[in-house]
This record gives structure tokens, sequence and C-alpha cells, in this order.
């Protein structure tokens, strides 16, 4: 299923929605805060899985691109990727070569790379933190829908992640 379905089917979940957004509605900036509101989110609950840095003046703020993962992609996509309007979630599952990153905007996340645990517990909340961007934007500030779209997604996150 595409991301743009959980999305819709998870603001089903608060109100009778046809999956058509408003006209002017940034979709994008949706997706982009849905991952990076689920990633804040798990380094909030598992700072040690998580590593974060900014993307400032065309280049990373501290780390090598290695480090970063960004060693994995061609110069002119890493150019693009260092300009700091993206979205790019990016697992790497090959052998001694594993890197499960999130590029979005100016922020770069790299999760703990023992397992895909971690990146796949963002995962599984984005579509509920999206939702719950899209219903602040139409319902306002604080409405209980919103509310609960954040609190599924915790809970995505939360239920995602290892057993420690």
């Amino acid at each position: 299923m595409a991301f743009i379905d959980d999305i819709n089917t998870s603001i089903n979940q608060e109100v009778s929605f046809n999956g058509t957004y408003p006209s002017g509605f940034n979709i994008i900036d949706m997706k982009k805060s849905g991952w990076k509101e689920s990633a804040d989110y798990l380094e909030s609950q598992s700072s040690a899985n998580v590593d974060t840095n900014t993307i400032a003046s065309n280049a990373l703020a501290s780390g090598t691109e290695a480090e970063w993962g960004l060693n994995f992609f061609k110069p002119n996509v890493k150019a693009a990727l260092l300009r700091g309007n993206s979205l790019l979630p990016f697992q790497s599952k090959l052998t001694n070569y594993e890197k499960y990153i999130l590029i979005v905007n100016s922020n770069i996340y790299k999760f703990n790379s023992n397992t895909e645990s971690y990146f796949n517990a963002v995962k599984a909340g984005a579509a509920d933190f999206a939702a719950a961007y899209y219903l602040e934007n139409q319902y306002g500030s604080g409405n209980s829908y919103s509310t609960s779209r954040v609190n599924a997604g915790q809970a995505q996150v939360n239920n995602n992640l290892p057993i420690q």
C-alpha cells in the first residue's frame, strides 16, 4: 500500500475522508511532517538508538558523508539531498554496509544499524503523524482528531520498538 493510502486510512479513523485534499494543501509537507514527527518521537523515547544531524549550506553540520550514509548516493543525488528540501527514508541491508537513515528537509536521522527495528518503528508511526498534520491543518491546533492521531503514531512507534 502506498504511504498516501496509509495516511488516508489514518485520517478516516477520525473523520469521513474520501482522499481529496483541499486546493492549496501541501501533501508533500504533510508527508515530511509525518516522518519527522515520528523520528523525533522515537528520539525522545530511545535517544541512544537515533543520531541526528543537520544540513546547512549544502553540507552536513558534523560528521562524514560515509557516517551518515550519503556515500550510497551518486554525486547529483547527494547534492540534491544536501540542498535541504527533501524527504528520503533509506535503508541499506548490504552486508557490512547496513545503514538506516531518514532525511527530512535540513534534518538527517541515523538509526541503530544493528537492527532495522528502530527505522521500522519510525516508518510505522509516520502515517498517523502525517494524518495529525492534516487534521490540525483542517480543524485547528489541539483538536481531538489530531491529538488522537498523534497518540496513535506514538503507540505505533512504541509497539514496533525491539524488546529491551
